[in-house]
Order: C-alpha cells, then sequence, then structure tokens
C-alpha cells in the first residue's frame, strides 16, 4: 500500500527531529514489512538506531543494507560509525576506503579520472 508506505515515512521525519527515536524506528519497520526493499526506511531505521545508541543492532542493519546497496555511501558511513563508537577505530576506516577506492573505479569507468 504506498499510502501507507508514504504515510509512515513522512511520519518518520518529524519523529526523527524531535529525537523520538522509538517511535521513527516503529513507523520504519512497519514501512519495510510492506516493502522490504524501501531505501529511505532504513536509512532513517539507521538514524533512529543511531539516535539511540543501539549500536550492536545498527552494526547487523548497517550490515543488511549494505547487502541490498554495496555501493551507498550512506550505509557504509554508518557501518563505520558503528566500528567507531565500540572503539574499533581501525575497522571504522574500512568502510570509508572501500568507497573512496569503489568511486575511484567508476571515475576511471568514466573517464572522469
Amino acid at each position: 500500500n504506498n499510502q501507507s508506505i508514504e504515510a509512515r515515512l513522512g511520519m518518520a521525519l518529524p519523529l526523527l527531529a524531535q529525537s523520538r527515536w522509538q517511535e521513527a524506528t516503529v513507523q520504519c519497520r512497519e514501512v519495510i514489512k510492506i516493502s522490504e526493499w524501501n531505501y529511505y526506511a532504513y536509512v532513517r531505521l539507521m538514524i533512529a538506531e543511531e539516535g539511540q545508541k543501539q549500536w550492536d543492532i545498527l552494526a547487523k542493519q548497517a550490515a543488511e543494507v549494505n547487502k541490498r546497496y554495496p555501493t551507498d555511501a550512506t550505509v557504509l558511513v554508518y557501518i563505520a560509525r558503528t566500528y567507531n563508537e565500540q572503539g574499533e577505530k581501525a575497522k571504522a576506516k574500512q568502510p570509508i576506503k572501500k568507497s573512496w577506492l569503489e568511486r575511484q573505479g567508476t571515475w576511471r569507468r568514466l573517464n572522469l579520472w
């Protein structure tokens, strides 16, 4: 149901802005139940999980989203933040480096590098 998806995603935004993390999480999870490939629901869910400092949950979620969107820089940033917050500074640099290297390859293939 597209109306339900858009309404729930729309409701999540002010909840995130008000730091009402748990309520935003509920809205995002409902969208994902309806539309399991909804990128915006996953990004907003990761924001809510970060707001709640649920680093283990965020790490698992970001890893799952990374499987769906392996070159997405936003997801890689959330993976890096999770490592950083868990004290794994060296591991935190890996997703950012991966993103940079992938971008370089894309730029080269498009003759932009």
